[in-house]
Parts: structure tokens; C-alpha cells; sequence
């Protein structure tokens, strides 16, 4: 965000976050990107703490196996900051989202700039958007796109 900008409050608070998403509560993801294959992308919460997180990330292919796990740390207050947009660019409503989730109440982020970069955020699933698309003119250079979210154990 440009210094001195002002932005929407973010979909979820930090303490909103850090309870709804325990160690092991994994979410997988289609995500399509031009010019790629599909990739299915797996993040799994892991050493949660008052203060934050450790997120496992992994890809998975088409034969079952997994590339290696990435191990990054993040606040709660860094995972509530991937949903601040810039007040003077992004366009918010509230909207119905069919998904692999199923239909969703969702508070839809459009952020208008040399790309247009859009997100759902299901109103009651505290975290990372359940679906998010990146475009330049009418074409999606990437779309992401929750297909399960769980605690796994």
C-alpha cells in the first residue's frame, strides 16, 4: 500500500483469525495461473501460538506425491494485513459465492489498478479468501480457488 493511503478495514480482525485456525486446520486450492498446468496447493497451520503461526505449503501432483514442505512463520496481525486494500481503489460489497465449499455469504474485494485483482472472503471462515483472481483486461493471469478446508489432525 502507498505511504500515507488509507485502506478498508480488513474482512477479520487478528484474534478472529488466529481462533478459527488452529494447528492443523489445512485448506487445499486449485490454483490456475496462464500459461501453467493446474496445481492443487496445500497450506496447513502448524506451532500455533498466541503471537502466530508456522504455515506448511506443499503442491500436489497429479500422481499423489507432494513436492517438500515450506515452513514460513506469520503473525496473526501479517495474516490480517493480506486483507487490507487501498480505500481509494477497491470497490467492497457483500455477495452469494457458489463454491467447492458450497454457496457462501461473501464480502467481495475489487482492487482496480494496472491489474484487477478481486476477492471473496467467506464472511464466516476467518482467513485467506476462498477464492481470489488476478486479471489484466479481461484476461485471469491467476485464479485461486479454496476446494476444502479442514483440521486435520
Amino acid at each position: 500500500m502507498q505511504p500515507g493511503a488509507t485502506s478498508l478495514p480488513t474482512p477479520f480482525t487478528a484474534e478472529q483469525i488466529k481462533h478459527a485456525c488452529p494447528a492443523g486446520r489445512t485448506l487445499r486450492m486449485l490454483v490456475e495461473q496462464a500459461g501453467e498446468p493446474p496445481q492443487r496447493q496445500v497450506n496447513r497451520f502448524d506451532e500455533v501460538d498466541e503471537g502466530g503461526c508456522v504455515i506448511e505449503s506443499w503442491a500436489e501432483r497429479p500422481d499423489g506425491s507432494r513436492t517438500p514442505a515450506e515452513r514460513t512463520d506469520a503473525t496473526w496481525v501479517e495474516l490480517q494485513m493480506h486483507g487490507s486494500f487501498p480505500a481509494d481503489r477497491t470497490e467492497h460489497e457483500r455477495v452469494l459465492l457458489t463454491t467447492p465449499l458450497g454457496e457462501l455469504l461473501c464480502d467481495r474485494y475489487t482492487v482496480t489498478g494496472e491489474k484487477v485483482m478481486t476477492y471473496w472472503f467467506d464472511v464466516g471462515r476467518p482467513g485467506m479468501p476462498v477464492l481470489y483472481e488476478h486479471r489484466t483486461g479481461d484476461d485471469p493471469e491467476l485464479t485461486v480457488t479454496v476446494l476444502s478446508d479442514e483440521v486435520v489432525s
